[in-house]
């Protein structure tokens, strides 16, 4: 409304005398309730002023540069409000500069120009456009129609001049207690957002207090994971790396789980197929790059149906695990995600705790193993003893020494390490089979030295079996996890032999690796040789001679080996099982299952390739000493 010095300044201007109207004009200006009612008094005071067809008014926002539709006369609704016009920065200027703007109705151009002019000028009417202006700001324009082709041209109007600068202060003011009532109207919309965020705010505060309470109290995961299941109230499962369960929550009958936690909840752990997926990796590495709980897809072909949220657990920069809440009972609303990334980061900080005292106890163990492979555990062996038992370590009773090749396509053809696959293959492999060892030999001792994977089981021999046996059936049961969880990758293991006294251990860890290295030398993957296995000819692998016999051994047959392995054929087995049934090729190659023109012809293209006689004694004597040697690896 317009205030009373303002209308005393009004009435005291000097009016054009044409209109005798002017004075009830500004009385209904000032009476005006609201933006409507003023709009509504502009347009009948300016179709008297200057008759029209029909009349409108566009507002103009802060900028001055949209317009939008307000009031109208005689203008059909649709079209009217279908205006919105948003002028070039030199329209506005020339409109906060009075300048008014006059369309005939044969124009040609009407780009640019709002819905409504465009509609009347296509009917034949001219338009009229005068902007109603206020402290150099656009605050309006009046668009009006005409019928003549010729339109007067507005600014020469002195009486509607003066009406739309008297309009300008009046619309100028009801915009402001337009806008006023508006915000008071919003006002406790916005009051209850504020509360609301209050609230929020108080309840995240109480939550982080919550979880950091419970690490500093030295709670566990089942703890932690405990409260974020009664907080979010639905099922939680969290996983390693490996996607090997770590804790659960949920229901006595699982209610509210899908059959893919159902199956890592009752074995321990998921598929391989899961976890290298592409779809899987994809989640992995977009969990890795943002680093805060997000709301996945499910995965129908592994059982994953439900909606869930995952959130990564993040050590130094690496995912060394993953919360999953299904939103089996109902979505996760804003404090429920809060509550899941301070339970990640509650997790995290227990899992560093003891990662740390793994890692101290690791470090202890694989000095004591060092010192036992080296024989560095000087004179005294009552320290050395005391030391295990310290860690756990019963040296009284028999060991083995393994130790682990890892091979595999996976390694040339995957990366070392990336964002979201932090561990290198080798680390990988480690991880696993110390994996296994806890749940299938818990006394084992899983250690890293240099390149190699060392493993000192314990055994204790069955009544008829002998220590060979018995680490047999140890190694067994470790070759098959890597490729169960490791896709592209095998391992083979050499085996020494049993440790009864502490100078067995330095004898075996040499046998261990001589195994291996016979292994390599066979070009073979995925294999279990024990030194005990090459018999007399394990003489020739001492340490002092394990080079050169290595080096025999690829003089002799590596030639027929490469062959083989380009070639896919048989020829080197053929050679041995020739030898092996004393030189008789019916017997031979009834063990081969071929016929004996196809062995004779084998042996012929094996001569030929080694360059030898297989009628030389010497030749017969080499070759007969290599092959019983590599090809004792096929005896498991």
């Amino acid at each position: 409304m317009i205030s009373r010095h303002e209308r005393s300044a009004i009435t005291t201007t000097l009016l054009p005398t044409e209109w005798p109207g002017m004075s009830a004009f500004l009385r209904a200006l000032n009476e005006a309730e609201n933006l409507e009612a003023t709009q509504f008094t502009i347009l009948r005071a300016a179709l008297e002023v200057a008759p029209a067809a029909q009349a409108a008014i566009l507002l103009a926002d802060d900028s001055g540069m949209r317009l939008t539709p307000g009031l109208s006369i005689g203008f059909q609704p649709a079209i009217a409000g279908a205006s919105d016009w948003r002028l070039e920065p030199s329209q506005t200027l020339n409109f906060t500069e009075g300048r008014h703007l006059v369309l005939r109705a044969d124009t040609e151009n009407w780009d640019g120009m709002p819905a409504l002019v465009g509609f009347w000028l296509s009917r034949g009417r001219s338009v009229t456009v005068s902007p109603i202006c206020h402290a150099g700001r656009l605050v309006a324009l009046l668009v009006r129609t005409v019928e003549n082709r010729v339109p007067s041209d507005p600014s020469k109007n002195p009486t509607l001049l003066s009406l739309l600068e008297h309009s300008a202060i009046a619309m100028e003011k009801a915009l402001a207690l337009e806008n006023f009532r508006r915000r008071r109207e919003e006002l406790p919309a916005v009051l209850d957002v504020v509360d609301e965020q209050r609230l929020v705010l108080e309840r995240t505060l109480s939550i982080n207090d919550e979880f950091t309470r419970m690490v500093l109290d030295g709670q566990g995961i089942g703890a932690v994971v405990a409260t974020l299941g009664r907080i979010v109230d639905n099922p939680v499962v969290i996983v390693d790396r490996f996607f090997n369960l770590l804790e659960h929550y949920s229901t006595e009958d699982r209610d509210g789980l899908d059959n893919g936690h159902r199956f890592i909840i009752t074995n321990g752990s998921c598929p391989s197929a899961v976890r290298y997926d592409p779809e899987v990796q994809a989640v992995m590495a977009s969990l890795a790059k943002k680093r805060r709980p997000s709301r996945l897809m499910p995965l129908p072909r592994h059982g994953f149906d439900k909606p869930r949220v995952v959130a990564p657990i993040v050590v130094d920069q690496e995912i060394i695990g993953l919360i999953s809440v299904l939103e089996g009972n109902h979505p996760l609303d804003v404090l429920d995600l809060v509550a899941v990334e301070r339970a990640a980061t509650a997790i995290a900080l227990r899992l560093m705790k003891e990662q740390a005292a793994v890692e101290a106890k690791y470090k202890l163990k694989g000095d004591l193993i060092e010192a036992l492979l080296t024989g560095s555990y000087g004179s005294d062996e009552e320290i050395i003893l005391k030391r295990a038992a310290y860690l756990g370590i019963d040296l009284h009773v028999p060991h083995a020494v393994l130790v682990v090749g890892v091979e595999g396509s996976a390694l040339s053809t995957r990366k070392e390490t990336s964002e979201h696959e932090p561990l290198s293959p080798h680390a990988k492999v480690l991880a696993v089979l110390e994996r296994a060892c806890r749940r299938k030999l818990p006394e084992a001792v899983v250690t890293a030295k240099d390149d190699e994977i060392i493993i000192l089981a314990s055994f204790r021999p069955a009544a008829g079996t002998d220590g060979l046996f018995e680490t047999r059936k140890i190694a067994d049961s470790l070759h098959v996890e890597v490729p169960q969880w490791l896709p592209g990758i095998t391992i083979s293991l050499g085996i020494g032999g049993p440790c009864n006294i502490l100078a067995d251990y330095l004898q075996s860890y040499e046998q261990a690796r001589c195994a291996l290295d016979v292994i390599k030398a066979s070009r073979l993957r995925g294999r279990i040789l024990a030194f005990d296995q090459l018999g007399i000819n394990g003489l020739l692998f001492d340490l002092h001679n394990r080079d050169k016999a290595l080096r025999f051994m690829e003089d002799t047959v590596g030639g027929l080996l490469a062959y083989d392995e380009r070639h896919h054929t048989q020829l080197a087995e053929s050679v041995h099982r020739y030898l092996l049934h004393d030189r008789n090729i019916e017997r031979a190659a009834q063990v081969l299952f071929v016929h004996p023109n196809t062995l004779r012809y084998r042996l012929q293209r094996a001569a030929t390739i080694l360059k030898t006689d297989l009628e030389s004694s010497e030749a017969i004597c080499n070759l007969h000493w290599a092959t019983k040697v590599l090809y004792g690896l096929h005896s498991d």
